[in-house]
């Protein structure tokens, strides 16, 4: 990963943000605390803004990132304690020294790794797992291709930030040298007038803002054509889309959400619709690099470069078997075509 490299373009609500000036402000601050480059910061910010100033600073250095998620960092397990925490009060960043340094039990994930991300939770407690500077170009790859984006996209994500969805696209941006929007409200005529100012291309957004869109375009027609012909591609990530809505959305809007597949533990993306590639009723087909299969007992099973091998923790328990092979948890098929098709969990 080039991580010198940085010319990205920032809009928030449709005016250019300055992100290299405050990423300098920023890692000025982590610097007074006398850091050598290889430190663990944890990123429990609450502004969208002052998150992705976080992320943008450490991504671009030597540091590693801990993505918290309304989790006290005291509770966290011992493999993964921060050495600082990096939060916002006020609108202000704040810089936390923890005092965990010493208290970290190494392993060859963390020391390899560039990102530590949550498990979504879904069978139980969450876990973490790491994701290294390979996974991620991987990752951005893989799904650039698919999405077929270039850097004469801009993207808009309108999803929380912290979600693994939501950092793929990130990353992306950083790895292409995309420009990159966001809203800071989630309110349709919000998101609407941010794309048209920041001439956003694309939309990646959760399913139920999605929801929300198509309720307004009903009631507000005359937004429709203005914003929605400079829109390219609607992708739908982060969560399960009903496909009742995808159909109904499909037929007033002509274009259709592009949906995908994926989990953490899998660095996140494993199967996404493109402009390309896109069938009704499915999540797509696996990014080029990954394969997929069904298991006899009907379980999707997956194997890509950018796969967490164990969750970081005090037993180390493993997310592959074996053969290197992800048992996801969800019951699939492969039509003839080789797209997805989800029935919901095992």
């Amino acid at each position: 990963m080039n991580v010198t490299q940085k010319n990205i373009k920032v809009f928030i609500d449709g005016v250019p943000y300055n992100i290299e000036a405050e990423s300098r402000k920023l890692l000025a601050m982590i610097q007074e605390h006398g850091t050598k480059g290889d430190e663990l910061f944890a990123i429990d910010c609450r502004k969208e803004i002052n998150f992705f100033i976080a992320y943008y600073t450490l991504f671009y250095s030597k540091y590693k990132i801990l993505i918290l998620k309304n989790i006290n960092p005291i509770s966290i397990n011992s493999q993964v304690l921060p050495d600082f925490i990096i939060t916002d009060k006020d609108n202000n960043i704040e810089i936390t020294k923890t005092g965990f340094l010493r208290a970290r039990q190494e392993s060859e994930e963390l020391s390899t790794c560039k990102v530590i991300v949550q498990t979504s939770g879904s069978t139980g407690p969450a876990k973490y797992v790491a994701w290294t500077s390979q996974g991620i170009n991987y990752q951005s790859i893989a799904t650039s291709k698919r999405l077929e984006y270039t850097n004469h996209d801009c993207l808009a994500v309108i999803m929380p930030f912290f979600s693994a969805y939501a950092l793929s696209l990130i990353n992306i941006s950083f790895h292409n040298q995309i420009p990159i929007c966001f809203s800071s409200s989630f309110e349709p005529q919000n998101v609407i007038d941010a794309c048209i100012a920041s001439k956003a291309t694309t939309i990646d957004a959760l399913p139920y803002f999605y929801i929300t869109l198509l309720e307004y375009m009903y009631s507000n027609p005359q937004a429709l054509e203005k914003f929605t012909s400079k829109i390219r591609a609607w992708n739908c990530g982060g969560d399960i889309l009903d496909q009742a809505f995808a159909q109904e959305w499909f037929k007033y809007m002509k274009k259709p959400l592009l949906d995908g597949y994926g989990l953490s533990e899998a660095g996140p993306n494993v199967a996404i619709s493109g402009p390309s590639c896109f069938r009704l009723g499915t999540v797509g087909k696996a990014l080029e690099g990954t394969e997929v299969k069904i298991s006899e007992d009907g379980e999707l099973l997956i194997k890509n470069p950018s796969i967490a091998t164990k969750y970081l923790g005090k037993n180390g328990q493993r997310i592959v078997d074996g053969s290197g092979w992800l048992r996801s948890g969800d019951k699939a098929c492969l039509d003839e075509d080789g797209f997805i098709i989800l029935y919901g969990r095992k």
